[in-house]
Formats: C-alpha cells, structure tokens, sequence
C-alpha cells in the first residue's frame, strides 16, 4: 500500500506531534502530513519552546493550531504514528480496522518519545533531538 498521508497523533497536539508534523513535512515534502491530539484543547498554538526549536531549522510553526483527533482523520491517514504506545488504545477505540496502519514514530528504535510538558527545558531538547532522529528514520518508507 503506498503511503500519501500521514497522520501523527499525541495527547494534546500542541508539542510532539506538531513539531513531528512540520519535521516530517520538511524532509518529505511530495507527502501530505498533518497532526491531532487524542485530548486535544482546539485551536491552542503550538508550545513557544518547541516553536523555537522548529525556528532553528527554519520551520515556521508559529500558524499551528491544535486540532482534536477523529474518526475521518484516521480513516483518511494511509499511516499513523503515535509518540508513545499508551496513544494506541484511544486510536484503536474509535476505529479498530486502524491497527495495521498505526506505528510508534521511534518504530525503528523501538522508542517512545515522552510527554516534555510542564517539564525541565532538557527534557524539550530531549524530546527534539529524538523527533529529529526517528524522523530521519522512516526514509526507507517515505522517500520517493
């Protein structure tokens, strides 16, 4: 099955999974890429830290706005990608057929990525360094 779009899901779509986004969007431009959050607030911006860290790589990620996750954006994803295996279950809820499409986005290093909300600012370049890193690693797959 070839892949098209990609759907990448966190909890509150305002720090992993945007950031995930807009470095897959980058490196996989012929892609169509896009986010959600399983409790997603609507419409909040992105997390200033991580907008920052998408700056240094001159990604503009100030125009984010969180969405929350549904059944037509799962169903219209060819591939899903979760930041930690807990966000399976509320995917695998609302539609169950979703299974074979959805992955961990550290699949290759059998990694999580997580959750640097309300945290130290080492943990915000802990969780970037390994988006960028497990981004880079689904060239196999999405490279045209």
């Amino acid at each position: 099955m070839a892949i098209n779009k990609i759907l990448v899901v966190c909890i509150g779509n305002i720090c992993r999974s945007p950031a995930a986004e807009y470095l897959l969007q980058k490196k996989y431009p012929h892609l169509s890429i896009s986010s959600a959050g399983i409790s997603a607030p609507i419409m909040r911006e992105a997390h200033p830290w991580m907008v920052a860290a998408l700056r240094t790589l001159d990604i503009d990620a100030s125009h984010h706005r969180s969405r929350l996750l549904t059944r037509p954006l799962i169903l219209d994803a060819d591939l899903i990608l979760v930041m930690e295996q807990k966000h399976r279950e509320p995917i695998l809820r609302i539609d169950p057929s979703a299974a074979s499409k959805l992955f961990l986005f550290g699949f290759f290093f059998n990694e999580e990525v997580p959750d640097p909300i309300n945290k130290e600012t080492f943990v915000f370049e802990n969780c970037f360094e390994r988006l960028q890193r497990y981004a880079n690693s689904w060239d196999r797959h999405l490279k045209p």
